[in-house]
């Protein structure tokens, strides 16, 4: 189930602040696992919406598009 977009934003700020690993689940089903470091704010409307998360992960850095996060929960 896909959470609201105001649970999305307010664990995304949560977990910038605290610096505590989170999993997230896109759009496309992909799942990603990491630090949230950045989030870019959103250049046209509706501007949380649009934002981009930049997610450290063992990889390397993702950008991943708030709208596109289905589910975010914090990782074990």
């Amino acid at each position: 189930m896909k959470q609201t977009l105001e649970q999305t934003m307010q664990m995304i700020d949560e977990a910038q602040v605290t610096g505590k690993p989170v999993v997230l689940t896109t759009m496309a089903r992909h799942s990603h696992q990491g630090i949230v470091t950045e989030i870019e704010p959103g250049q046209v409307k509706p501007f949380a919406e649009r934002s981009i998360l930049h997610l450290e992960t063992a990889r390397g850095i993702k950008r991943v598009e708030v709208y596109a996060i289905t589910k975010i929960k914090w990782a074990d």
